[in-house]
């Protein structure tokens, strides 16, 4: 002990500053948190959108080769696809002098 001052000379921090720098790193580490979450969610969204145009491209070109007559269709299905099994698995096309080979529209996810 300092006989002059009546303090100890040792070194270290107070338990305040330990906590205000606890309370700091919490809010850093809850803002990078949201932040994370927030990429995440915006990262799958993307993905879904890409997703949901490549099945729409694929719908749209089916349509398209049932208005050429290319494909064979229902009357009641309005030219449209009647399942997405149909998309990936492909039609026989018409016409077409190989029996074989069927018109795939896409990979669709």
């Amino acid at each position: 002990m300092d006989e002059t001052s009546g303090r100890t000379s040792e070194c270290g921090f107070t338990f305040v500053e330990l906590m205000a720098a606890i309370a700091i790193i919490l809010v850093l580490a809850t803002m990078a948190g949201s932040f994370a979450r927030a990429q995440i969610k915006r990262t799958k969204e993307s993905e879904l959108r890409r997703d949901l145009r490549t099945m729409r491209e694929a719908i749209d070109s089916y349509k398209n080769f049932s208005d050429r007559g290319m494909i064979p269709v229902k009357a009641d299905s309005f030219g449209y696809p009647p399942d997405l099994k149909a998309l990936v698995d492909g039609i026989p096309v018409r016409g077409n002098p190989n029996p074989t080979s069927c018109a795939r529209f896409q990979s669709t996810p």
